[in-house]
């Protein structure tokens, strides 16, 4: 735990006032319990991923602010887990950009429909491009849209972050929420109420922990190359 934490380490705007106590959990089990505590203590609480697409003020952050890091993704391919990794290889961060031309991403975009499914289940803590980059090497395509963006698994959902024609919703089977009462529970994607950059977890008050995507085992490398392509067109 530390007092008067400047957030601008850990944002990527690299910006911000400092946090009145800050904790960086290694796990969902860890993120539970520091949020509880907290709780019952009456003490405001702010989870933060990556620190993409926050904006902090000079005035910093009342209560505790956790950075949340948690690593774990399991593969399960025929209703069997396949592998379970930890998400701690270290990536590029993209920034993404807005406005681009939808005709500059035509000549790279396919269809993967036909492609088995994967489900995979991240820690909401994962880094985006870990993920895109582990699960490649296990023959697992799907998030190869999204490879300029920056950001945590549980902020690609928190946001719907999309990859020109593809949105996070089309991928997201399920998500693990800590509620507002400290209770756990298990929500399908249909009723995230994902949106244009949007998620009910901009009003609700909820802590995403854990996030079940349907993938497909694909063309992996056809799906490395459109990554690299895609990180190009800025």
């Amino acid at each position: 735990m530390r007092r008067n934490e400047p957030l601008s380490a850990h944002t990527t705007l690299g910006i911000g006032g400092k946090a009145d106590l800050f904790y960086i959990t290694e796990s969902s089990g860890d993120l539970v319990k520091a949020v509880r505590l907290a709780r019952s203590f009456q003490v405001p609480v702010t989870v933060i991923g990556g620190g993409s697409n926050i904006l902090v003020g000079d005035g910093g952050v009342r209560g505790l602010v956790i950075k949340n890091r948690s690593k774990k993704i399991t593969i399960h391919k025929e209703g069997k887990i396949h592998a379970i990794l930890r998400g701690v290889v270290s990536a590029r961060w993209m920034r993404s950009t807005r406005g681009t031309n939808r005709s500059d991403f035509t000549d790279i975009n396919y269809d993967e429909s036909d492609k088995p499914d994967v489900e995979v289940v991240l820690d909401s803590g994962v880094n985006l491009q870990v993920a895109m980059a582990q699960l490649f090497d296990q023959g697992v395509t799907g998030l190869q849209w999204y490879s300029r963006i920056p950001g945590t698994i549980g902020g690609a959902v928190y946001n719907n972050i999309h990859g020109e024609t593809h949105t996070f919703a089309e991928i997201v089977k399920k998500v693990v929420i800590l509620d507002k009462h400290g209770g756990i529970k298990t929500v399908a994607g249909k009723n995230l109420k994902l949106g244009y950059d949007y998620s009910r977890f901009h009003e609700s008050g909820e802590i995403i922990l854990e996030v079940t995507l349907v993938l497909k085992a694909g063309d992996v490398e056809r799906a490395r190359k459109t990554a690299d392509e895609w990180k190009k067109r800025k």
